[in-house]
């Protein structure tokens, strides 16, 4: 059986979304499959790892210099041996050798700056379309999050459909923990009496509509919102929340513990998820995970992490949010019936078992 080698830098120093998934992925694989050797390759850094990776017999980690981006970007098939697989969880395969007769597969989670330019700059744009054509083009397989990533991938790089598979993320294994974790010192509301929305704080994410929405809610149905997420935009929605004149019904939390996170979804009344567009959606599927219903925009990818355990309406229309935002908290057995849905909805995502399509993929090699 082959190695598997992961491009780790965002296994290690990323604290959001790519790293999340690297984390998550790397950390099943590890304990689902003890008979194979995988290792982690990650530059070294004065940052501190956001969680160490678990201590197993079957999991190596390779530090290795990393001047100017050189060694990640065109010399990391000189740590792997000869032979291997390299994941590159997070987009980008660095320069591929045709000396080594390693496998290389990629893990594309979207394509949003083709789509939302301006949540990027210039210089990113052009990286991360460089980085996308590169692997998609030199990957043996792809790995797309969804089929929206899949569809996004044909439209705009015209990519081999034979050559790739749809593998959703894996949801935190925090959402499973029964252990009930103190968020009061971030959280000053009693459980189910307020709502969560949780992602980076960009344009595509559609925050400013919340304010349109808390405005026409009538006083009563003002439950606190809390914004969990960081971003470009974040000084700017704050100004806009103060200009609304809602700073004690929109709050915002920066970026905090996955397990922290975990606690406040779970406790939430409902998951507010307006953006216009993702990848996949994971936040909705912690909230199935959580028992939490969600109110989100109708898109394919968030319809693939959510099912029909939540109520979904085109977050473009602030009345279209409003009237989903008062049925939830007024229906009680429309609750109960999204409860229901959830259950069921994870036993699907469950059966789904992506860690085994995953291995299967790099059996296939």
């Amino acid at each position: 059986m082959r190695a598997i080698y992961f491009d780790a830098k965002r296994y290690a120093y990323n604290p959001s979304g790519l790293g999340n998934y690297s984390r998550e992925l790397v950390h099943h694989l590890v304990k689902s499959y003890p008979e194979r050797d995988f290792h982690l390759l990650i530059p070294k850094s004065d940052k501190k790892y956001i969680q160490d990776p678990p201590q197993t017999n079957n999991l190596q980690t390779h530090r290795y210099n990393n001047l100017l981006g050189i060694n990640r970007t065109f010399r990391l098939e000189s740590f792997v041996e000869k032979g291997s697989i390299v994941h590159g969880l997070s987009n980008e395969m660095s320069y591929r050798s045709t000396s080594n007769q390693n496998k290389h597969i990629v893990t594309i989670h979207d394509v949003i700056f083709r789509e939302f330019p301006q949540d990027f700059g210039l210089w990113d744009r052009q990286i991360f379309h460089f980085k996308t054509q590169y692997a998609v083009k030199n990957a043996d397989h792809i790995l797309c999050i969804s089929n929206e990533t899949l569809q996004d991938l044909i439209r705009y790089y015209d990519v081999d459909k034979r050559k790739c598979s749809v593998v959703n993320p894996i949801v935190s294994s925090q959402k499973q923990s029964s252990k009930r974790i103190d968020i009061s010192a971030w959280i000053d509301c009693p459980p189910k009496e307020f709502f969560v929305c949780v992602g980076s704080m960009h344009s595509r994410k559609n925050l400013s509509v919340l304010l349109d929405v808390y405005k026409l809610l009538p006083e009563e149905f003002r439950i606190p919102l809390y914004c969990i997420g960081l971003g470009r935009h974040a000084a700017l929605f704050q100004r806009q929340i103060a200009a609304f004149g809602l700073t004690k019904q929109i709050k915002i939390i920066n970026y905090i513990d996955q397990a922290v996170l975990a606690q406040m979804v779970k406790d939430a009344y409902a998951l507010l998820y307006p953006s216009l567009k993702e990848g996949f959606g994971l936040p909705v599927l912690e909230a199935v995970r959580c028992g939490t219903p969600f109110i989100a925009n109708q898109m394919e990818s968030v319809r693939e992490a959510g099912g029909d355990a939540g109520l979904y309406c085109d977050c473009k229309n602030p009345e279209a949010l409003r009237n989903s935002i008062m049925t939830i908290l007024q229906d009680t057995s429309l609750v109960q019936s999204l409860n229901s849905k959830a259950k069921q909805w994870e036993m699907i995502k469950k059966d789904q078992n992506p860690v085994q399509k995953i291995i299967e993929i790099y059996n296939s090699l």
